[in-house]
Parts: structure tokens; sequence; C-alpha cells
């Protein structure tokens, strides 16, 4: 939820002059858009409101865009694809759409929690992802508001990862809903729509498959395939398949990675000889680089997952054997306490002792940790002051140390008032220093470098705003830099000499795309004589 007042919050807003939704609440905000937690007052119930940002509601092209998105999530008949309830435009000519509500969590916030999952928790996610697909990959109906009419197409989500596989919690298990089908690609009978939004990679880098990396009009649904692989991947091992970081990794190298690099066998990642053979080897075809050579459709994995023998050798992720024993011992603790006045204080004054201990010895993370492991369904008000205060060194160790990642991480777990706000405190302070760092980066031409950590900075910084418009700059000459490349790759072929000295004259100084056409433009500079490039005429 929102940490301060939003200006739409409490306001009346709907389609034309029916002022149906109540706006309460911010649940989140990304470059295109905000969603919010609002009252249907027609029918009394809570829902969700997605509003298009003010400047881009007078874009065409972003406004096309966003339609779509909600076309797509209409013609998906999916209980695993979030459902869309009603569309329409504010009176200030702001496009929105209403969908359901969903409580629970991403995929995302498991793996940081846990690590890895369980092989059978994964299995079941996986079979869930595949079902909410299958329509999409096979066809629906697409309405079109210019023709009036519906025509199948094809859809293929181009931007699985964990933070898009929402989990709801049910009596049967966690629930897994597909979001954000922004930039999904389009397949109709006989042609194609190759990109909501034009210009460059759009997508997540670390998911990506290779032919998404290289050339989006010949993506199809095993580019999903490869998406989802890396996923189960991560979600069986905590890692990727290359051995690469999680945090500080840039686009290049990720892309690198996809395309020329050979991944790294699942089994031969530490603590998994739990993981049936059969199941490795599903994964490691999803993630093969040739199309042709991976699973051919969600139809055949999720037959493959069904498949596998019931012979699985449990796992407990990191933290699960603790949360197993504190289960026991609070349903014995309640058994015998229920007639002693609720909570042993007797018991409560030893873990309050061994955490004031951990903390003044400095050792904050077995602090946290051991906070974890205590038999309550809600810590006791001493308890949780020491593991507040434990979170906030800890993430102040963290970030003084650069790992700017995991001290946010701890830092937003902090939940007692005074502490929190020392802890937005500290991440002020760190996330000024990245800015700074990124700034100068990008001067020099090396705005990889910004984004890694900007990117990392939570909205309840003061400094958030300021670090999206820094990486939303990077998007930009990224997107420049990826459509000069493909055109000097096209001159370079047809043996345009001219024309790759002319793109590569005003070529944006990014280190990593400069590498990559520096052999292209030194032939073309032998072929034409040409010793120095002629600088950019501005």
């Amino acid at each position: 939820m929102s940490q301060g007042p939003h200006p739409l919050i409490g306001q009346d807003i709907g389609n034309g002059l029916s002022f149906r939704y109540r706006i309460e609440d911010l649940i989140g905000s990304g470059g295109t858009g905000e969603v919010f937690v609002a009252l249907d007052k027609q029918l009394g119930k809570r829902v969700a409101l997605k509003l298009l940002r003010t400047h881009l509601s007078h874009d065409s092209n972003m406004r096309r865009h966003f339609e779509r998105e909600v076309s797509l999530c209409t013609a998906i008949k999916s209980e695993h694809v979030v459902m869309v309830t009603d569309f329409g435009i504010t009176q200030e000519g702001q496009p929105f759409y209403v969908m359901e509500l969903l409580k629970g969590y991403t995929l995302r916030q498991l793996l940081r929690e846990k690590g890895r999952l369980s092989v059978e928790q994964t299995k079941q996610m996986a079979i869930q992802i595949c079902d909410g697909l299958e329509q999409a990959h096979s066809g629906v109906n697409l309405w079109s508001n210019q023709t009036q009419t519906t025509e199948l197409v094809k859809v293929i989500h181009c931007d699985l990862k964990p933070d898009n596989i929402f989990l709801v919690s049910t009596v049967f298990g966690d629930l897994v809903k597909i979001l954000d089908f922004g930039i999904a690609k389009l397949k109709f009978q006989g042609s194609e729509d190759s990109a909501p939004i034009s210009g460059g990679f759009w997508g997540t880098c670390r998911y990506a498959a290779p032919e998404q990396l290289e050339d989006r009009s010949i993506l199809d649904e095993r580019a999903d395939i490869y998406s989802l692989g890396m996923m189960l991947y991560e979600m069986l091992t905590g890692t990727d398949p290359f051995g690469l970081s999680k945090d500080d990794t840039t686009m290049m190298t990720w892309a690198i990675a996809h395309t020329t690099k050979i991944p790294i066998p699942l089994k031969r990642q530490p603590h998994t000889d739990h993981i049936p053979k059969e199941l490795e080897t599903i994964v490691m075809r999803c993630i093969e680089k040739d199309p042709a050579k991976r699973i051919a459709s969600v139809v055949d994995l999720k037959a493959a997952l069904v498949n596998i023998p019931d012979r699985v050798i449990g796992f407990r992720s990191k933290g699960q054997k603790a949360r197993t024993i504190g289960l026991i011992v609070g349903t014995v603790g309640f058994s015998l306490a229920c007639g002693m006045g609720g909570m042993r204080w007797w018991e409560v004054e030893r873990h309050s002792k061994v955490l004031n201990k951990l903390y003044e010895e400095f050792r904050y993370e077995e602090c946290v940790n051991y906070s974890g492991t205590l038999p309550y369904r809600r810590l006791p008000q001493n308890l949780l002051l020491w593991k507040n205060r434990c979170l906030l060194e800890w993430g102040g160790e963290l970030g003084g140390n650069g790992l700017f990642q995991e001290s946010f991480d701890k830092l937003l777990q902090v939940e007692i008032p005074h502490l929190r706000k020392e802890a937005i405190g500290k991440i002020d302070l760190f996330a000024g220093t990245i800015l700074e760092k990124g700034k100068r980066a990008f001067q020099e031409g090396k705005g990889e470098l910004a984004v890694v950590d900007a990117k990392v900075i939570p909205q309840e910084s003061i400094h958030y705003t300021e670090a999206q418009r820094l990486m939303e700059e990077w998007r930009t000459e990224t997107d420049r830099a990826l459509d000069e490349i493909a055109k000097i790759k096209a001159d370079y072929k047809q043996a345009n000499w001219q024309g790759v000295i002319e793109s590569a004259r005003c070529f944006p100084a990014i280190d990593a795309w400069q590498q990559q056409i520096k052999p292209m433009v030194k032939e073309a500079q032998t072929r034409l004589g040409i010793e120095t490039i002629p600088p950019c005429p501005n």
C-alpha cells in the first residue's frame, strides 16, 4: 500500500459522468500507469483499478497499447489470468480499466523469502501457468472497436517472470494468476502485429528468449516456453543457469548469456540431489537456445510435468525447517497455555534475552533469523522491537557495503513506526549515493551502470521519481542504440559502407553498444579509405 496520500485518494471517477469508483489507496505504480484499490459503489465491493498516467493519455500509441492490454485480458477466459470487469475514460480523458482485486503475493516475493521452492510446489505452479497460457497460445477471439468484430489471434506473453506471476492463497493451495499482457505479441491469421509499442527491446532481459533479443518478428509461443524454463530453473535452484548475479548484471550481459552461453545443468547446482532427472530434462529442454529443440507447446510441457513419477524427495527451502519446528512447538505451547492465561511470559523473556545478546554482539543477521524461528503467530511487542532493531542495523551494514538491494529489502521490513522512520532515512541516504554514482556513469557513457543500482531504489524513497527518470533516459538511449545497430547491420550486409559510417556518426556513447558495432565500422572505414569518422551534425 502507499506510504503517503495520493491526490486521487478519496475521489470518485468513472466513465464520462458515471462516477462509479471511489479511489481508496494506491497499490503500485509503473512507467505507464498506476493501480489503485477502489470501491465499486454500484456493487459495494472493492476492485483494482488501473489508470493510464496523465501525460500519456494524449499519446495515441500508448492509448492503443493500454486498450489492447484490456482486450487481451478480456479475451483470455482462464482462471489463471486476471479478470477485467470494466473499461472507461475519465472526464479528464484518462483511460482506465477495472479488474478483480487479488490478495496474495508475487512469485518474486515468495522466492525472496524462501530462496527456492520444493519440487511439488514448483511442479504445481508450472502446470497452472501452462493452463493460463494454453488458450492464449492456441488463439483467442480478440474484439476490435474499429471493425466491431472479433478476430482469432494467438498471443505470446513476451514478459513471463516471477514479478508477473501472482499467487492467491486458497484452501486448495496457491492459485496462479498471470499478470501484465501489456507487451504481448499478437499473431493474426495471415499477418502479425509485432509490438504494441514501437522501438527497441521490450521485456525483461533476465528471462527473455534468445530470439526475443535478436529479432522480435520471428517470435512464437516457444519464446514463452523459454522464459518459463528460466523461472523453473530459478524456482528449483534459487539461481540462474549462467552463474550470473541477480542484482548487478547488465542487460548486455544477460543478452550475451542467453544467446551464446551454455547453461549449467540444473543438477550441478548445489542441493539439487532431490530433483528427479526427468524434471531436470524438462527444464533444460525449455531453455534450449534453438526454438526447434525446445518443448513445442505448453500443452506438451504440462503433459511432461504431469507424467513425472511420484517419487519426489521433499526439499525444505531455507527457513522452512525452522517454521515447521515453530508450528509444532507453537501448537503444543498453545494447548498448554490455554489453561494458563495465554502466552507464557517466561519463554518470551528468555527469547528476549537471546535477541538482546545477539544485538549487543552486532550479530544482526543471526538476530533476525532467530526471531523467524520463534513459535508465535505474531511476535510479542518486545521481541518485535529487537527484531526491528536488528533489521535496521543489518540493513545499514549491507548498504554500507554497497549491497543496496539486500539493504533495502531488510530496511523495508522494519515496521515499528519510530524505527521505520529511521529505516527510510537510511534508504534515502543510500539512494542519494546511488543516484550521484549513476549520474556520473551516465555522463561517461556508461548508462548501464547507472541503471543497475537505480532500479532497486524503492518507491518509499524521496529519490524514487528521479531514479525512474534516470532509467527512462537510459531506456531511450538503449532503444535508439538498438535501432541504429539494426540499421548498421543491414547496411553492412548490403555492403552499404557509407550508410554504416552515417549511422556511426551519431551513435549513442554507450560502451557496450559501441563495442558491438566497432568491427563493422572499422571495415567500412577501410573500404572507404576514411581514417576518422566525421562528427555528428547537431
